[in-house]
C-alpha cells in the first residue's frame, strides 16, 4: 500500500495487479503534472479537526492511463518514484517491508532518523541521527530490537550527523535494498 502519516491520499494492490489502486473512502486524490513529473495532491476526509486540503505529498507517481475514470472509478498507479522504500529480504528469503521498521523505530527515543542499507544478503548497516549523545547501551538496545525482526541477519549500527534526502524530492529512503 502507499500512504503518508498526513492521511490524505492512499492506494492499495489487488490480488490481480501490482499496480496501486486509489481507496476513495480515504480521500481525494489528484495528480498534477509540474516539470514532467506526477505529483500526489491529496485531501483526506480522516481529520475532521484540522484536515488537509489539496495537501502536496511531495511524492511523484508514475499513473496509468485508466480508460475508466470518465465512469468514477478510481486513479490507479504503476509505481510511486518520489518516495520509494525498498524491502530487506533475510537469508532464509522472507520479504521485510519499511513499514517494520517504521513502527519500531520511531518508538526508539534516541533515534531522530534512520535508514537500513542492505548490501549483501545476510547483513544491514543501519544509520542512525541520535536526538542525544549516543552511547554504547543505546547501541546495544538498537541492535537487539532490531534483531527481532531481522533475525539471523548481522547488523552494523553507524551514528550519522544527518542522512542525505533526495535533492529532487526532499525525500529519504527508508530501506535501501542493494541485493535486489
Amino acid at each position: 500500500h502507499y500512504g503518508q502519516m498526513e492521511k490524505t491520499a492512499f492506494f492499495h494492490q489487488t490480488g490481480d495487479s501490482d499496480n496501486y489502486v486509489d481507496n476513495l473512502e480515504y480521500g481525494v486524490t489528484e495528480f498534477v503534472e509540474v516539470d514532467g513529473q506526477t505529483k500526489v495532491i491529496g485531501t483526506g476526509f480522516l481529520n475532521r479537526a484540522m484536515p488537509f486540503i489539496r495537501y502536496d505529498t511531495g511524492d511523484t507517481v508514475e499513473p496509468i492511463e485508466n480508460p475508466t475514470m470518465s465512469k468514477g472509478l478510481p486513479e490507479t498507479v504503476r509505481r510511486f518514484i518520489g518516495r520509494s522504500d525498498d524491502i530487506i529480504i533475510t537469508p532464509e528469503g522472507n520479504r521485510l517491508p519499511g513499514v517494520n521498521f517504521y513502527t519500531m523505530m520511531y518508538k526508539i527515543p534516541w533515534v531522530k532518523m534512520f535508514q537500513i542499507i542492505q548490501e549483501e544478503r545476510d547483513k544491514v548497516r543501519v544509520k542512525i541521527v541520535p536526538n542525544t549523545e549516543w552511547t554504547d547501551a543505546m547501541t546495544g538496545t538498537t541492535k537487539k530490537k532490531l534483531a527481532e525482526r531481522l533475525c539471523s541477519m548481522k547488523i552494523y549500527i553507524e551514528e550519522y550527523s544527518e542522512i542525505t534526502r533526495s535533492s529532487s524530492t526532499g525525500k529519504m529512503r527508508c530501506i535501501c535494498n542493494a541485493v535486489i
